[in-house]
């Protein structure tokens, strides 16, 4: 018994440096919070430990000091709190609610504080490095020959993304915070529940809903931002973009819960649900902006309740 403790251990502590390969591979450092509350809810909290130390360790070695803070900022936090929620048998909305805050809080962190810090604007670094690559991609056109009038048309575009990037930063913050909380919970719970950790049990994917007073909720911050913005507050057109990612992210997932109940009931919903995937990345982004309109009439008709019986009979 005791030896496979160690060796639970062990691999948690393997799973922890893994992470941190997501200092070179951004997507798995997103969803570390998942892989690393894992290993606490299938072989218990010294293994947990053990992934968390590793991970944070592995940072600590790799970058400075204050690139390793704000690096871990990111993932333990949530991992922390996916992990003792998952464990209390907390409802799985909460602990989505809360791992996706604690990412957006260490998104926010790491991309908001390196500018405070050196005394500048809000996402400055990020402003900077949107400038650099500018340079670089006009130079490039240059030293290719391109004609004066394309070269005018694309330092004007590129200026104008330029002012736009600091502005969408908090919306796309929000809306990675909310993709990747759920992708970590959902990671979580399914290694975790073949493992044979006894978890809370969670719904189907095609039988996600929102609450139903997320709708009031939604038209109530679209009315906030909306006026602030007639009233030529230049701060609120990214409180504005940031209201969409906040109502969109969680709409186009209710959107696609919906297109899953629909094509499970095909005979082949395996293959029908597989198309349906490949056709959102080929069609991105117009294929999100269906998946929010298929969530706002599932959350304004309740469709799946009024199919029900028609399926059934």
């Amino acid at each position: 018994m005791k030896q496979q403790k160690k060796a639970y251990i062990l691999y948690s502590a393997l799973i922890g440096l893994v992470c941190m390969l997501g200092m070179y591979v951004p997507v798995l450092l997103f969803v570390a919070p998942g892989f690393l509350a894992f290993t606490g809810l299938a072989w218990g909290t010294p293994a947990f430990v053990a992934a968390a130390l590793f991970s944070a360790a592995g940072a600590f070695f790799a970058m400075d000091l204050g690139s390793a803070l704000l690096i871990v900022s990111i993932f333990l936090p949530a991992a922390f709190a996916l992990f003792i929620l998952a464990k209390k048998r907390a409802p799985w909305r909460n602990t989505t609610f809360y791992v996706s805050s604690l990412l957006c809080a260490g998104f926010y962190s790491y991309m908001c504080l390196p500018s405070l810090f050196a005394g500048d604007a809000p996402f400055a670094m990020v402003s900077e490095a949107a400038a650099q690559k500018s340079a670089e991609l006009l130079e490039s056109f240059r030293t290719a020959g391109a004609e004066p009038e394309i070269i005018k048309e694309l330092t004007q575009n590129l200026k104008q993304l330029e002012t736009v990037i600091p502005k969408a930063m908090l919306s796309l913050i929000l809306a990675a915070g909310l993709i990747f909380g759920l992708l970590s919970v959902v990671i979580a719970k399914s290694l975790a529940k073949k493992a044979g950790a006894s978890l809370a049990p969670m719904e189907k994917f095609e039988m996600w809903q929102l609450p139903k007073d997320f709708l009031w909720g939604s038209i109530f911050l679209f009315a906030i931002a909306v006026i602030g913005m007639l009233l030529d507050y230049s701060e609120f057109d990214a409180v504005f973009l940031a209201v969409q990612a906040v109502v969109a992210v969680p709409l186009a997932i209710q959107g696609l819960s919906f297109e899953y109940y629909l094509l499970g009931r095909r005979k082949n919903p395996s293959l029908a649900r597989s198309i349906l995937i490949l056709a959102i990345i080929v069609l991105f982004p117009f294929s999100v902006a269906a998946l929010v309109l298929m969530g706002v009439l599932e959350q304004i008709f309740k469709l799946r309740i009024r199919l029900k019986g028609f399926f059934n009979q």
